[in-house]
């Protein structure tokens, strides 16, 4: 029994001097700490970000998309077309529209991609550009919405006919063909259409 314990002391006593002490990570170089020092101090002259406060802005007044239309939906500083104004425009409906259907508004020449209008088209959309036709706000006033809505188109009032026309002629910018369409879809017809009724009150 004595024997056996002495030789597990001695197997313990070399196993113990065969360890090694854990190793201790090595230190930085001076620089190094010197380096990281400057960049502590570098970012404390950083500014202290700050949430942005909200812009403060009167917004402009616009007309909106009413149920029913009344003389109220216009501004009293936007132009407003006189009866000669809209004569000039009723005068393209025989032309655009003649019995009725739309005529071809445009070709696309070979080696092209965008269409070469005819001169009725280009002429009358040339009028529709009058300033007193226009309504920079007309995306706000839901004309694309009007265009689909029979009920409303039949009582649209003359600033509804300033939105209809002015979406009519800016949609070129965004869609090459636009303005043909809205000719040969018989958009432009509904809206003189309605144009003539009220020239005739």
């Amino acid at each position: 029994m004595i024997k056996l314990l002495m030789r597990l002391k001695a197997r313990f006593d070399r196993k113990s001097k065969g360890q090694q002490p854990d190793r201790l990570p090595p230190a930085q170089p001076a620089d190094q700490q010197e380096s990281m020092s400057r960049v502590r101090e570098n970012l404390a002259w950083l500014p202290v970000y700050k949430e942005p406060e909200p812009l403060r802005f009167t917004p402009r007044q616009v007309r909106t998309f009413l149920p029913h239309p009344s003389s109220e939906t216009r501004l009293p500083d936007e132009p407003s077309p006189g009866p000669d104004d809209i004569d000039q425009l009723l005068s393209y409906l025989p032309l655009l529209y003649p019995d009725g259907v739309a005529i071809k508004t445009y070709i696309v020449k070979e080696n092209t991609y965008w269409p070469d209008y005819f001169p009725v088209v280009e002429a009358f959309y040339h009028a529709v550009a009058k300033d007193c036709w226009c309504d920079i706000d007309y995306l706000n006033h839901g004309a694309a919405d009007m265009l689909n809505d029979d009920s409303y188109m039949a009582q649209a009032n003359l600033a509804d006919i300033q939105t209809l026309l002015t979406y009519c002629i800016r949609g070129e910018r965004f869609c090459d063909g636009h303005n043909g369409a809205m000719i040969e879809k018989g958009y432009v017809l509904k809206i003189l259409r309605r144009l003539a009724v009220l020239r005739e009150d």
